[in-house]
């Protein structure tokens, strides 16, 4: 897998796993600027599979 699509799918990954309940919140400096929307929980599975 080419090294920038890799790193999208950790980046949205990590923007879901955020968003489950108990994640950590996103407090990095490359992080989201303004407050997401509340994602679908469909994207937990989604992520799951892109990360593996």
């Amino acid at each position: 897998m080419d090294s920038d699509i890799a790193a999208e799918a950790v980046a949205a990954a990590s923007l879901v796993a955020a968003q489950c309940p108990g994640g950590e919140p996103l407090t990095a400096a490359y992080g989201p600027k303004y407050p997401l929307l509340q994602l679908s929980l469909n994207l937990r599975d989604l992520a799951i599979r892109a990360l593996d």
